[in-house]
């Protein structure tokens, strides 16, 4: 059996993109104002916490995705840009010089035939 795995590292651009684009499909609220500053936490389980530049202390400030949630942001972020991904793969999110990264892993079965 051969393995494919391939690694997909977006830019904090594209993180943010991902966030907001998944707030809205999800219906989760964030702030329509600027952002201040994009955290990302790696580990076993890396999130992204998007941090908004707001007027009022009382106002939300912070939008936070992780898990399998994180995932499905990157995964509607592909598909929305056009980045073809394989249909029921393996996903993991990881870090790669600093920056996330979705690894996914593809197991391939050979058919053979035999001559008798």
């Amino acid at each position: 059996m051969s393995v494919e795995m391939r690694r997909l590292v977006f830019s904090r651009d594209e993180l943010v993109s991902a966030a907001l684009e998944y707030c809205h499909r999800e219906r989760i609220a964030a702030p329509d104002t600027d952002i201040e500053t994009v955290e990302l936490t790696n580990g076993v389980n890396p999130s992204l916490t998007v941090l908004f530049r707001v007027a009022s202390p009382l106002e939300q400030d912070r939008v936070e995705i992780s898990g399998r949630s994180l995932i499905s942001a990157m995964d509607g972020f592909c598909e929305r840009h056009s980045i073809p991904l394989p249909r029921g793969i393996q996903k993991q999110l990881g870090s790669v010089n600093g920056e996330l990264a979705m690894f996914y892993r593809a197991n391939h079965n050979p058919r053979f035939s035999s001559a008798a």
